[in-house]
């Protein structure tokens, strides 16, 4: 086993995501891969869209009718059948899908109990009745691995729950290989099948519904991969989920949002504008309008100085004389 290690072969490099405790954290590892590859502009870009697209998506459910606000919380078994002992996982937090149960508005039930199998590397484990007895009370029942089809039909028959597997379209490896590198389209899986009367038409990826009588995904040929990463300069086409489908819808929402604004900034200024106008307008008509007046009194002026009205007066001279004819003794 040393062989496999990093320091037996220093040419190797341990990828650590199963140490970490969020789903945030594991998708980081997106950014540690691209080093590799000098693809790390890339893999920002990249992981800046899955972040995104998650924080969507799970900030849509926490407020939304259907789990009105986060209180309308489904409870969710997650317990993986392990074919080589015949028993059950148990899972526990913090752990990455502790957060995803939780962001798609579900509650995982923990088993707090001792398992009843005890593997030989001292590990407990759940036996079937176990976990048929702790998925009594549960909505819906996950396991992150496929489920054989024995185990699959007594589950059916034990419990009345959507049961489902990893066992999606492209078969359980692509769970293994691309669940790192899309967490928010995990989450969309797990709001489908929490919440499938909100989300009808949203698409499952990675999970099939065994209730409902999908057949096991296929796993993708080789040269079907071949043909869809040719080389690492290709580029990456994320799995459309309801993820991608809130982005887009959010999008579209503040493209409108914008617009409005936009239609609401140009109504003002062209109200603003009017009104401008309307000012210099009234003010220019008071100015002519003063003028006119201005001019009409200028000219009633000017008549009155071409035909005076006088009072008829005599002469200093006349009444002089007269004055003399009156009394000749006046000197």
């Amino acid at each position: 086993a040393d062989e496999w290690t990093a320091d037996s072969n220093p040419k190797s490099f341990s990828i650590t995501d199963t140490y970490e405790d969020t789903v945030f954290q594991v998708a980081e590892y997106v950014e540690v891969v691209g080093l590799f590859f000098n693809r790390e502009h890339e893999a920002t870009l990249a992981l800046d869209y899955i972040l995104s697209a998650y924080s969507c998506l799970r900030d849509e459910i926490q407020t939304n009718d259907v789990t009105k606000g986060g209180q309308n919380k489904k409870k969710v078994v997650i317990a993986s059948y392990i074919s080589s002992v015949g028993a059950f996982g148990i899972t526990s937090c913090p752990n990455w899908y502790c957060d995803i149960v939780e962001d798609a508005g579900g509650e995982l039930v923990l088993f707090e109990e001792e398992g009843e199998i005890e593997t030989s590397w001292g590990s407990q484990l759940m036996s079937f009745d176990q976990v048929v007895a702790h998925a009594k009370n549960a909505h819906v029942y996950v396991a992150d691995g496929p489920l054989p089809d024995d185990i699959a039909d007594a589950l059916l028959e034990s419990l009345t729950i959507p049961i489902f597997d990893n066992q999606g379209s492209l078969g359980h490896n692509d769970w293994l290989e691309r669940r790192l590198a899309e967490p928010d389209a995990v989450l969309a899986d797990y709001v489908a099948m929490l919440w499938p009367e909100k989300y009808p038409d949203a698409n499952r990826n990675f999970f099939r519904n065994i209730s409902a009588g999908e057949e096991p995904g296929s796993k993708v040929s080789d040269d079907a991969l071949e043909a869809a990463c040719p080389n690492v300069n290709a580029p990456y086409f994320f799995l459309i989920s309801a993820a991608s489908d809130c982005l887009d819808r959010r999008s579209v929402t503040s493209r409108t949002s914008s617009n409005k604004k936009s239609t609401k900034k140009n109504v003002a200024l062209v109200v603003g504008l009017a009104v401008a106008l309307a000012v210099v307008v009234i003010a220019a008509f008071a100015m002519i309008f003063s003028n006119y007046l201005r001019k009409r009194r200028l000219q009633r002026q000017f008549e009155d100085t071409k035909n005076p009205t006088f009072v008829e007066l005599t002469s200093s001279e006349e009444k002089d004389e007269l004055n003399h004819k009156k009394d000749p003794n006046m000197a």
